[in-house]
């Protein structure tokens, strides 16, 4: 399943407008090994209740990304990159 994945909800301050793909807003990924999952992740808007967690893959390699459903319209949301698991994989634990 092809979606928008968020990874930063402020622009880039260092003149790039997001283009350098480290500073992307977001991407758009196949997403696979979709599971039911209820928890609380670090996402780029901050602590946020997740209920489905999935992996992508990114230029610093495999993460994990949660579905995030939006309080005022439960059966909408947005997938969120896990922060603290990105930072797993880029220190290569």
């Amino acid at each position: 399943m092809r979606v928008k994945i968020i990874n930063r909800v402020h622009p880039c301050t260092c003149g790039c407008k997001g283009s350098d793909s480290q500073h992307a807003a977001k991407f758009e990924r196949t997403i696979y090994d979709i599971e039911e999952e209820k928890d609380v992740a670090q996402t780029a808007d901050g602590e946020m209740s997740f209920t489905k967690t999935a992996k992508a893959k990114f230029h610093w390699g495999v993460s994990r990304v949660v579905y995030c459903p939006w309080p005022w319209l439960p059966k909408r949301g947005d997938w969120y990159i896990d922060i603290d698991d990105k930072n797993r994989v880029m220190a290569g634990e």
